[in-house]
């Protein structure tokens, strides 16, 4: 990102459309998708998926009857 405009001070025969089309574009699209796959896998590394918990673990005795409180 940075040789292309520093060649062009210097008077390299690019253009600022050459710059755009071979450098900013490809970098730009490059950061997007690199920054999305290793977000996202971070993240699901992190967090995971989330688990359903099964009806068979909650028990009778697990949930408060109603009444009265002493």
């Amino acid at each position: 990102m940075f040789l292309i405009p520093a060649d062009m001070l210097f008077g390299a025969k690019a253009t600022m459309a050459d710059w755009w089309i071979w450098d900013q574009i490809p970098v730009t699209i490059g950061n997007f998708i690199g920054g999305s796959v290793f977000t996202g896998f971070a993240l699901y590394l992190t967090y995971g998926q989330k688990k359903e918990a099964s009806p068979a673990t909650i028990t009778p005795g697990t949930i408060a009857e109603p009444g009265p409180v002493s």
